[in-house]
C-alpha cells in the first residue's frame, strides 16, 4: 500500500504487546490465506499470525474495484 493511503484496522481488543518469533507453517499450511506462519506462546499456547499487510492490499485492490464497477446513474432532466 502506498505513504498515500490510510487504513484502519479495527480489532475487539488488544491484551497485550509480546516480540515472537514466527515460524514457516510449511507447504501443507502455506497456502493459508492471510496467515504469514505460527508462533509458540510463552505459556504453550500455539498460535496463528495474521500477514496485516495482505490483508491491507487485498481490502484496499476490493475497494477501488468497488468505486471502479459501481454504475453511474444519469437521469435525464425535466
Amino acid at each position: 500500500f502506498d505513504r498515500g493511503n490510510y487504513v484502519a484496522l479495527l480489532v475487539d481488543k488488544i491484551v497485550r504487546r509480546e516480540e515472537i518469533l514466527i515460524k514457516s507453517l510449511g507447504p501443507s499450511l502455506k497456502r493459508l490465506k492471510y496467515i504469514i506462519g505460527g508462533s509458540i506462546m510463552a505459556d504453550g499456547r500455539i498460535v496463528l499470525v495474521l500477514d496485516i499487510p495482505q490483508i491491507i492490499q487485498e481490502t484496499l485492490k476490493t475497494s477501488m474495484a468497488a468505486q471502479i464497477e459501481k454504475p453511474t446513474v444519469v437521469r435525464p432532466r425535466p
